[in-house]
């Protein structure tokens, strides 16, 4: 513009006098604050009521050591960094009444194993290694975030109670009680944040509405805050010092992405609270290595040496890494979720030019659809499968506004839906051969079993879309096919619902659509 540019007023960089002078305004600061809270009128022996459940748990004026960079961290983001300050977690004692629910060392470790046996095999975002060293040694004092995380374990293996009793049972209850207290005496923690994960599980599996969507939203922002989101942003957590630690952190995120994408799933037009993975985004690690972490549970350590190619460190592998390359079940359902995500985008925002919609339709299709040709035996194949319906739901129905482009597309993919909701009946009929030993399909020989227990509640969405084209074509066709593919897995959902009340849920849908239908 014609102007002469002058950096000569530009400060230099600070000095180690500088960064000396502003730790100590922030140490007298630290004075003043502590002066004023030996002082305050408040009375330190106040307790929680009894009507809290949560009796003889101190309540302090938010006077915790993360309530002095806390805020900090918000309102000026580059000083709290400039300054390199970390915000300590605070000592917060486990109340008594979670001490009676968790019962003794012994059954907090049989918590602890029920949950590495089941959820664990699909939703792998606590490390073993740690949790059991935490536990194990006598020199850790157990701080209420990892009490926390036993008690919102002891809850996501739960079955939930027979009909029509509240699937929102007493542990319930206290877990969010406690999850509450936890999270406002300012213990901000990775430990807090899993437990939160576990209860948006619960509350997801046990069709438990709106609290599922409103919790996982919850889990969005605190991983946010704690920073685990991304490489650059302002981390409320200390340093990771190992490969364990930084994994772990990485897998929490990536099952925060996972449920809110999933939980999205049935409800149109809601906003995603977490962005699309970027394409420098590392997936998971592979699975085995993840749990052979810990060298000595089970047999990891034996397995190790009969297979050395296991114990070798693979090579980080990114979201925009070709899926042609063998990676663990978690990290195909980080992939697989990754691609949900973007069809959520497409169909709550469908852009106003029609080429423009359909070829971005087809490209997530041929994506997709590259990545399902390699999940036989590596998994996820549900949330693929849900995927790509989503995908097809707002072109299957063919109207006379359509174009042609739109006409030839819809076409395609109702021959695809036929296609693909078969695989689902497949399916299907695997889960209920592996869980039922009179299934004319169940295979004695097998060395491992398979127990309803272990059954993830992400398989319920695709289970139910693909019901509900089933009693599409039943009423358009009547063929007796589809009317039995519909039984099947209305057959899934009842076996289902006595681990996860939500497929009662769906269930009750279809008995619905069942009756309208009069053919079923």
């Amino acid at each position: 513009m014609g102007r002469t540019c002058d950096y000569s007023d530009v400060p230099a960089s600070p000095s180690p006098e500088d960064f000396q002078y502003l730790r100590q305004k922030v140490q007298e600061l630290e004075e003043k604050l502590q002066n004023r809270v030996r002082n305050t009128s408040v009375p330190r022996s106040i307790t929680m009521n009894d009507d809290s459940g949560m009796g003889g748990v101190p309540i302090g004026a938010n006077s915790s050591p993360a309530s002095l960079y806390a805020p900090l961290l918000f309102l000026d983001s580059d000083a709290y960094e400039y300054g390199r300050f970390t915000i300590p977690k605070p000592r917060m004692p486990v109340p008594s009444e979670v001490l009676e629910t968790l019962g003794d060392i012994g059954e907090v470790q049989s918590i602890i194993d029920t949950y590495f046996l089941t959820v664990h095999t699909w939703m792998p975002m606590v490390s073993k290694k740690r949790l059991y060293q935490q536990l194990m040694n006598p020199l850790v004092e157990q701080n209420a975030d990892f009490g926390l995380l036993y008690l919102c374990m002891k809850l996501v293996i739960q079955r939930p109670p027979e009909p029509p009793a509240s699937v929102q049972i007493p542990l319930y209850s206290i877990a969010k009680r406690f999850y509450f207290l936890v999270e406002t005496s300012g213990v901000y923690s990775l430990a807090l944040l899993q437990a939160g994960i576990l209860i948006s599980l619960y509350e997801l599996g046990q069709g438990i509405y709106p609290a599922a969507y409103l919790s996982i939203g919850q889990c969005a922002r605190l991983g946010h805050a704690l920073g685990i989101h991304g490489k650059d942003a302002p981390q409320m957590l200390h340093k990771v010092g190992t490969w364990t630690e930084l994994e772990e952190r990485r897998r929490v995120w990536w099952a925060v992405v996972i449920l809110e994408r999933y939980v999205n799933l049935g409800s149109k037009g809601h906003p995603l609270a977490t962005e699309d993975p970027s394409r420098d985004t590392y997936l998971p690690a592979n699975d085995t290595m993840w749990d052979g972490s810990a060298g000595f549970f089970s047999n990891s350590h034996t397995s190790a040496h009969k297979h050395p190619q296991e114990i070798i460190a693979n090579e980080p592998l990114l979201v925009s890494s070709s899926t042609n390359i063998q990676v663990g079940c978690f990290a195909r359902l980080a992939q697989a979720s990754h691609l949900l995500g973007r069809v959520l985008r497409h169909t709550n925002d469908l852009p106003a030019d029609i080429a423009f919609r359909l070829e971005e339709a087809r490209q997530l299709d041929r994506t997709i659809r590259a990545l399902y040709k390699l999940l036989p035996g590596e998994g996820p194949e549900d949330i693929i499968d849900s995927a790509i319906m989503t995908l097809y739901s707002p072109y299957t129905c063919q109207s006379l506004g359509q174009s042609p482009s739109e006409l030839t597309y819809s076409a395609e993919i109702l021959a695809s839906l036929k296609s693909l909701s078969s695989e689902v009946v497949r399916l299907a009929h695997d889960i209920l051969a592996c869980l039922n030993p009179n299934h004319p399909n169940h295979n004695h020989n097998s060395p491992t079993t398979y127990s309803i227990e272990q059954t993830s509640p992400l398989i319920l969405d695709c289970m139910y879309q693909a019901a509900a084209n089933y009693a599409w074509l039943v009423r358009e066709t009547g063929e007796r096919e589809f009317i039995d593919s519909f039984k099947v897995l209305k057959g899934l959902f009842a076996v289902a619902a006595s681990r996860w009340r939500a497929a009662g849920e769906y269930l009750k849908i279809l008995e619905v659509t069942e009756r309208e239908l009069g053919v079923l």
